[in-house]
């Protein structure tokens, strides 16, 4: 992906923050209650441990 604006463009190199252990977000959302729209959207594209905020959100803990 590129970002593009008035001062600029940067490429990210989405691969090398696999590397680092963030995992990909594709299927992650789609058994939430009601899912954000930066989830539906794919604004939001890797998490770390997002299972356990899942896990909460569906047992309704803090």
């Amino acid at each position: 992906m590129i970002r593009i604006d008035p001062w600029g463009s940067k490429q990210y190199d989405y691969e090398k923050l696999y590397q680092f252990g963030i995992e990909d977000f594709k299927n992650e959302w789609k058994d939430l209650p009601s899912p954000p729209f930066f989830f539906r959207r794919g604004i939001v594209f890797g998490h770390r441990d997002f299972h356990r905020i899942k896990d909460a959100i569906k047992k309704k803990k803090p």
